[in-house]
């Protein structure tokens, strides 16, 4: 389906040795998905969240003893972390489609190499 958009663009690494072509692809693939997340999320908002958890988990630490209090810090470490969540959501939604479609390629193209003639081969 997304062949005429992948295959101009993918097909060079089809030329190199298949571990260096597929090293190749991570890279750009982490790349793109970092900079995909970077992007798309409020970075201060994150590091809010995440802040606000480490202190809530370090106060249920103090209160180890007294179940009830343990019970209401969980539930505001929870509520932070569903929100947590819903913001990064959203660059996961971003970089699925890409990913599934790279894969794709990658399945039709790079997954079964044929030996070669003279080739050496181990059977295990």
């Amino acid at each position: 389906m997304f062949e005429a958009i992948v295959d101009p663009i993918l097909s060079p690494l089809l030329k190199l040795n298949p571990l260096l072509g597929i090293a190749i692809i991570s890279f750009i693939l982490t790349l793109l998905i970092t900079l995909i997340h970077k992007l798309v999320t409020n970075q201060e908002v994150m590091k809010g969240l995440k802040k606000d958890m480490k202190d809530h988990q370090d106060e249920m630490k103090k209160h180890k003893n007294d179940p009830k209090k343990v019970m209401e810090i969980q539930k505001k470490v929870m509520e932070k972390n569903m929100e947590f969540m819903k913001h990064s959501f959203k660059p996961m939604i971003f970089t699925f489609i890409p990913i599934i479609i790279i894969f794709g390629w990658l399945n039709a193209n790079m997954a079964f190499y044929p030996i070669m003639p003279d080739q050496e081969f181990d059977v295990k």
